[in-house]
Formats: structure tokens, C-alpha cells, sequence
């Protein structure tokens, strides 16, 4: 997976969501989104 696009409406992504996950470049994240949990996107 090298991309993610989050939709509107999604308010938090959780803990560890996307934990080591090497392959991933890009992210949009919309202005819904109010938490990012701890380490979601540490690679």
C-alpha cells in the first residue's frame, strides 16, 4: 500500500493504525480528523 485517503467523516485514526508500514508515501487526511493516536503512521 503506497497511498491512503482518508474520507470526510472519519474523526480519529487509532493507535498503531498503519505501524511499519514501509511502502506508504502519501496521506490525505481530511479536516474531519480530530485525533491521530499515538504512533499511527511510525515506521
Amino acid at each position: 500500500m503506497s497511498s491512503i485517503v482518508f474520507h470526510d467523516g472519519i474523526t480519529e485514526i487509532g493507535d498503531n493504525a498503519f505501524f511499519d508500514c514501509k511502502s506508504l508515501k502519501e496521506i490525505t487526511i481530511p479536516d474531519s480528523v480530530t485525533k491521530i493516536g499515538r504512533d499511527a503512521f511510525i515506521r
